[in-house]
């Protein structure tokens, strides 16, 4: 029922397979659109009640963490002792991190039973199924990046970096 991407000489991939596959090359974009960020404009705004650089970027980072322990608790661990945890890091911590996330990620997501992809998880945020939430660090990480390369043309850098 769940297959992953394929193309001419490609083997089919399982679920699991593609989500690491696509996770493992979002990362780079991820870590090179934030590099390109100067230290004076992580935490500018470029609206009264946005969110900065920094910010976005570690929800991203905590994510595939966060998303392993919700797959591994069935559940939905307190989201704000890991926020608080990830906003006391510095980039380059953040960036340190993210590889352990993304194994703890992927790992979560390979031991995951097909069997239950669509139970459904009741979270702050509305009712879900595991496999939506299997998806969501890809989805989240990728949403990010295009918000820094966005607010990097927001403060005069116009190359787009990935």
């Amino acid at each position: 029922m769940y297959r992953g991407l394929c193309g001419a000489g490609v083997a089919i991939m399982t679920t699991q397979e593609t989500l690491i596959k696509l996770f493992d090359d979002g990362m780079p974009m991820l870590v090179h659109a934030v590099q390109a960020v100067p230290e004076d404009k992580l935490d500018w705004k470029p609206a009264e009640g946005s969110r900065t650089i920094r910010q976005v970027f570690t929800e991203a980072v905590m994510m595939p963490a966060y998303a392993a322990q919700t797959l591994i608790m069935r559940g939905v661990p307190p989201y704000e002792d890991m926020a608080a945890e990830y906003a006391a890091l510095s980039v380059t911590e953040l960036i340190d991190r993210l590889p352990a996330n993304a194994q703890a990620y992927y790992t979560a997501i390979q031991d995951f039973p097909e069997a239950e992809y669509e139970n459904k998880l009741e979270a702050p945020w509305g009712v879900w199924t595991y496999f939506q939430t299997m998806t969501y660090p890809y989805w989240n990480m990728m949403w990010h990046a295009g918000q820094i390369n966005y607010i990097q043309t927001l403060y005069g850098d116009l190359v787009f970096h990935y």
